[in-house]
C-alpha cells in the first residue's frame, strides 16, 4: 500500500519552524550563527513549555533531553568563530547573551577562537538558560506562549519588538506544532 502521508523528518521539523520564525521576524540573512542561537534558544523554550504542561518531572526531563539532542545533532558538522555567534544580522545585541560570559564558560581566553556547532550549542544554553527561567518565573502558560516567541526573537535576531500581534499569535500555533510534531518522534 502507499504511504499518502510521509513522516517528517526531525531536521525538516526544525527547519519549517525556522523558516517560519524568520519569515515573521523578516530575517533576511541567515547565517550558522543566526540559526545556533535560535535551535539554542528553542531547546531551552521547548523545555520550558513542557515543564508547564507535563506533570512528570523526569519525563520532562527525558522529553527535553531528546528534543535538545535532536537540535544539536543539526549543528554538530558546523563550525563558528565565537565572536561571530555575537553578531546579529540587524546589528543589535541579542538579550542576555554576554560574550564575556560566554568565553568564561566556555573556558576560552579569546574570542577568536572557531568551535564547533555542537560546543557552542551547548555553552550557549548554558549561559542563557538561567536568564530565561528569571525570565519567565510567574507566568502562566499564556504569558509564557507570547512571551516565548518574544525571547527567542531577541536571543535570534537582537529584536525584542513585540510586532504584528496576529503574526506573533499565529507563530506560537507554529511552535505548539512544532512541539508536537518533535514529541511524535522522540517519544
Amino acid at each position: 500500500m502507499f504511504r499518502i502521508f510521509k513522516k517528517k523528518n526531525v531536521e525538516t521539523i526544525i527547519e519549517d519552524f525556522e523558516k517560519k520564525a524568520f519569515c515573521v521576524w523578516k530575517v533576511r540573512e541567515v547565517n550558522i550563527s543566526t540559526k545556533l542561537r535560535f535551535r539554542a534558544i528553542l531547546g531551552i523554550y521547548s523545555a520550558l513549555v513542557l515543564s508547564v504542561t507535563i506533570k512528570d518531572s523526569s519525563e520532562v526531563k527525558r522529553l527535553s533531553n531528546k528534543i535538545n539532542s535532536e537540535l544539536k545533532n543539526t549543528m554538530k558538522s558546523k563550525t563558528l568563530r565565537v565572536s561571530d555567534l555575537f553578531s546579529s544580522s540587524t546589528g543589535k545585541t541579542c538579550i542576555n547573551i554576554s560574550q564575556s560570559n560566554f568565553m568564561k564558560n566556555a573556558n576560552i581566553e579569546s574570542a577568536n577562537v572557531i568551535m564547533n556547532g555542537l560546543g557552542i550549542f551547548e555553552e550557549l544554553q548554558e549561559t542563557i538558560s538561567d536568564d530565561c527561567v528569571k525570565f519567565f518565573q510567574n507566568s502562566n502558560m499564556a504569558q509564557i506562549l507570547v512571551r516565548g516567541m518574544i525571547l527567542m526573537k531577541d536571543v535570534t535576531i537582537g529584536d525584542s519588538d513585540a510586532g504584528d500581534f496576529l503574526t506573533e499569535t499565529k507563530l506560537v500555533e507554529d511552535f505548539n506544532l512544532f512541539l508536537t510534531e518533535m514529541l511524535k518522534r522522540v517519544s
